[in-house]
This record gives C-alpha cells, sequence and structure tokens, in this order.
C-alpha cells in the first residue's frame, strides 16, 4: 500500500490495518454526507412544489417531515436506490434523436 509522499512503502501491518479502518470510516462518512446533501436538495425541490400546488394546506405534517434530517437521509437513501436500479442502456433525462 502506497500511503506516503516519499514513495516508501508501509510494510506493517497493524499500520495498514488501522489505515484500511480509518479510510473505510472515511468512505462510509462520505456516501452518508453525499445522501443527505442529495435528500436536503429533493426535499427542497419539494418544499417549493408542494407549496406551490396548496400541498401543505392539506397535508401540514408533510412540511415538518421535509425539515427532518431522518426524513431528508431516506429521502436521499430512495434517489441513490433508484438510480442504482437504473437502466443503463436508457438515459434518463435526456433525449435522443434518431437519424
Amino acid at each position: 500500500m502506497d500511503f506516503t509522499r516519499n514513495g516508501f512503502r508501509i510494510v506493517d501491518a497493524t499500520v495498514i490495518a488501522r489505515l484500511r479502518i480509518a479510510l473505510n470510516e472515511l468512505r462510509i462518512i462520505g456516501r452518508r454526507l453525499r445522501i443527505l446533501l442529495d435528500g436536503e436538495a429533493k426535499a427542497m425541490e419539494m418544499q417549493i412544489q408542494y407549496r406551490t400546488r396548496g400541498v401543505f394546506k392539506w397535508a401540514p405534517r408533510l412540511e415538518t417531515w421535509l425539515k427532518m434530517e431522518g426524513y431528508k437521509f431516506w429521502l436521499g437513501t430512495v434517489q441513490h436506490s433508484l438510480e442504482s436500479y437504473a437502466c443503463p442502456i436508457v438515459e434518463v433525462g435526456s433525449r435522443r434523436s434518431s437519424g
């Protein structure tokens, strides 16, 4: 594993094991943050659309949910799940011209 600036290799198994744990933690935190940010974006989009359409008048609790971190995380998780199940052949959101 090459973790040093000088080009030397780390060969101590204990150090390598601890570095792997730390890097995995950072990867998990990074993924969680991306999911939360995507959920934040979706919640903001929903707030704008629902306020414009008057949805909060008949579903006021939904406005409260859209402000909760747990709900935003759930929205981000759903977004990521939908992206992972998308068909790789069909490009979502783009138009292909035939000809």
